[in-house]
């Protein structure tokens, strides 16, 4: 796993060093985050390091993540994960998280075109899949503004995959680009 860059973004491979300010920032889950996502809430700071050495060594070992760092303040800004890798059948999944600042000023879009590219230039991948929670109204047309904007399509809607903590059904949205669309965008 490499470096990438933007105008605007590095995405970098995590640090020890990033520890502090990743419990801050999604650690405490001040936006209960964690119910919905694949991270979970972090109960001090020993858990976030923990947490943190086991995405250094899953990147070391072919589960690549990203944080995205904003290169005029050096601020971490958003994680990016490449699951669910399929060598077979030339398909990956992504996850991200970008902090809510971030959502909506056209950091989301900048950092995973890049990201896209890199999946597809550098890599035997033709399709990019995004799996999310229908949370809130207003979380799911941020995030699917944000993968329409890139190109990718709605390909369904995974009904009632998760009951939450007030018993609520939820579904999951699926999104994808394959190659053919992404080089014709």
């Amino acid at each position: 796993m490499k470096n990438l860059e933007t105008k605007r973004y590095l995405l970098r491979r995590p640090k020890e060093e990033d520890a502090e300010e990743i419990y801050e920032k999604w650690g405490r889950d001040t936006e209960k985050v964690a119910e919905y996502e694949e991270h979970n809430v972090h109960k001090n700071m020993i858990e976030t390091r923990g947490i943190l050495n086991a995405a250094i060594k899953e990147s070391e070992f072919g589960t690549p993540t990203w944080f995205v760092e904003e290169k005029e303040t050096n601020t971490i800004i958003a994680y990016i994960k490449v699951l669910a890798v399929s060598e077979k059948d030339k398909k990956c999944e992504i996850t991200f998280y970008f902090i809510e600042n971030w959502r909506k000023n056209s950091a989301p879009e900048e950092v995973l075109e890049e990201l896209i590219r890199y999946l597809f230039t550098e890599h035997p991948f033709e399709i990019v899949i995004k799996k999310f929670y229908d949370r809130s109204k207003e979380d799911t047309e941020c995030i699917s503004g944000i993968l329409e904007r890139i190109g990718m399509k709605k390909e369904g809607v995974l009904r009632n995959r998760m009951i939450n903590k007030k018993g609520e059904k939820i579904n999951r949205l699926v999104y994808s680009i394959l190659k053919e669309e992404w080089e014709n965008y």
